[in-house]
């Protein structure tokens, strides 16, 4: 009697998760600062009027604010950043990209790839997966 009891218990608790879970929607990232200056870095330099403009709505969205910059990075004497990598990967917050920012996410990572221009990090190679996983907003 008691096992039967608990295998409903389990039973229920684990249908519950799954009928009420919450389902993330196809067109949001997880990212780490890691992953948001990965992602400028390979966002085109020089578009058309158009394409541009989605090009910088994408870099203002995920650009780093001025508290992370304070708590992530310190300046040295000769000027140069550096950054607490650990804690920076470690911080994430999600973002939703539009129906016209997912195509230029997914165009950047494949003119990244014919340019052999991929670092072979295992958290950048998972970020390119993240993005050609993304599907546009209904």
């Amino acid at each position: 009697m008691k096992k039967t009891l608990v295998l409903c218990v389990v039973f229920v608790v684990c249908f519950s998760m799954f009928v009420f879970a919450e389902e993330v929607p196809k067109n949001t990232l997880e990212l780490s600062i890691f992953d948001r200056v990965n992602i400028i870095d390979i966002l085109p330099k020089q578009e058309g009027r158009i394409k541009a403009g989605f090009v910088s709505d994408i870099v203002e969205k995920i650009k780093l604010t001025k508290e992370e910059r304070e708590e992530f990075t310190t300046i040295t004497p000769s000027g140069r950043i550096n950054w607490d990598e650990e804690s920076a990967k470690k911080h994430k917050v999600i973002y939703a990209f539009t129906k016209h920012e997912i195509p230029i996410l997914k165009s950047s990572v494949k003119k990244a790839d014919d340019k052999r221009k991929i670092i072979p990090n295992k958290e950048f190679l998972a970020l390119l997966d993240a993005i050609d996983a993304l599907k546009k907003p209904e």
